[in-house]
């Protein structure tokens, strides 16, 4: 099924220019998507009384037009092309009608008690399939390449207020993190972005960050305090 919320968006997730920042895209997304789960008896309660929890790995977004401080915009959220220990979920969001936002999300389905991840087929939640949709068309693995040269252009520590009830932080926190590690971001606007997860991080960690650039596009990186890769980021502005 295609789940669709109304939802407006709020003058504190918008930037200077009354823009919408990523992290508050992410969250709007992220809010019609938990409310989908919420009509199908998977609200986070309901999900930790069986032991278990959703944890996105990646989830992306194309900017086709910016998303406004106080727009009433409808998000639509749907579940496909789901298999194995991957549940793909995808996102557009309307504004009058005209598709300003698209985007998809890849989460796991894990048991909180052993850390095991749940197979789609005995997870016994059931979505429906609901179409096709689009992937973003930036893609954060390209961080990896070993042709990149990095630089560090940050540290950014993880405070109480970016935890959330997994007890680490919260991955919409990381996209306000990973765009300001764009040069000049305050004068422009986000055209795409893809965070890829890699390891949690908690409270009082300070993750490092690191930026390059190739063809047009972003990568940045963020490194828990042992140097170990925490996530990574592809992105592009207009």
């Amino acid at each position: 099924m295609i789940w669709s919320e109304y939802i407006t968006v709020n003058t504190h997730d918008c930037d200077k220019h009354g823009n919408a920042r990523p992290t508050g895209i992410f969250r709007i997304v992220q809010e019609a998507a938990y409310m989908h789960l919420c009509s199908l008896g998977q609200s986070e309660d309901e999900l930790r009384r069986d032991k278990r929890a959703y944890i996105v790995s990646n989830i992306g977004i194309d900017v086709i037009k910016p998303m406004k401080m106080g727009d009433k915009v409808e998000v639509r959220t749907w579940e496909n092309n789901s298999a194995g220990a991957k549940f793909m979920r995808y996102y557009s969001v309307l504004r009058g009608g005209e598709e300003i936002v698209s985007g998809s999300c890849v989460c796991a389905l894990i048991n909180i008690e052993t850390g095991r991840l749940m197979r789609v087929g005995e997870s016994g939640y059931t979505f429906g399939r609901s179409g096709e949709g689009r992937t973003p068309s930036v893609d954060s693995h390209g961080a990896m390449s070993k042709e990149l040269e990095y630089v560090k252009v940050a540290e950014y520590p993880v405070l109480y207020s970016f935890i959330d009830r997994n007890d680490h932080m919260n991955n919409t926190c990381y996209a306000d993190m990973m765009f300001s590690a764009v040069p000049d971001c305050v004068d422009k606007q986000l055209a795409a972005i893809s965070i890829s997860y890699l390891r949690q991080a908690k409270l009082k960690d300070v993750l490092t960050l690191y930026l390059a650039e190739a063809n047009g596009t972003y990568f940045v990186k963020s490194e828990l305090p042992d140097g170990t890769l925490n996530s990574t980021a592809a992105i592009k502005v207009r």
